[in-house]
């Protein structure tokens, strides 16, 4: 016999539990695409790690990039823990899920839709959007 035969054995096997870890910092996801933890998108993120009228100059995430010396371009990753706390802050002031910053408001707007199927007096509706 070899000392590979000697080495084959009949007990069941056991498994390492899994450990979670949470990562540090996540990088800014690509365009159209959202982040893996808590699914805003670039542009959301964006708002919020930026300097920007939106926030009054004054990002409520704290980011920084990585980039070699003389580098035009890097990689922007995202404090965790800080958007972390941006969203349990945001939760605690709405009493909801959704954060504060909200969509530049670009002022009433009229939609009509014309409609083929219906009769001829109603197939013009009108729509006001806010």
């Amino acid at each position: 016999m070899t000392n590979q035969a000697k080495a084959i054995t009949t007990n069941p096997l056991s498994y390492a539990e899994p450990i979670e870890v949470e990562p540090e910092y996540i990088r800014l996801p690509r365009a159209h695409e959202r982040d893996p933890l808590f699914s805003l998108s670039r542009g959301y993120l964006n708002l919020l790690i930026l300097p920007c009228k939106a926030n009054n100059y004054r990002p409520q995430v704290k980011s920084c990039v990585l980039r070699k010396r003389g580098a035009k371009t890097g990689v922007r990753l995202i404090d965790v823990e800080s958007l972390r706390a941006y969203i349990r802050k945001s939760a605690e002031l709405t009493g909801n899920s959704k954060p504060p910053l909200e969509p530049p408001q670009i002022g009433e707007q009229e939609v009509r839709c014309a409609c083929k199927d219906a009769p001829a007096d109603s197939r013009q509706l009108d729509f006001k959007f806010a």
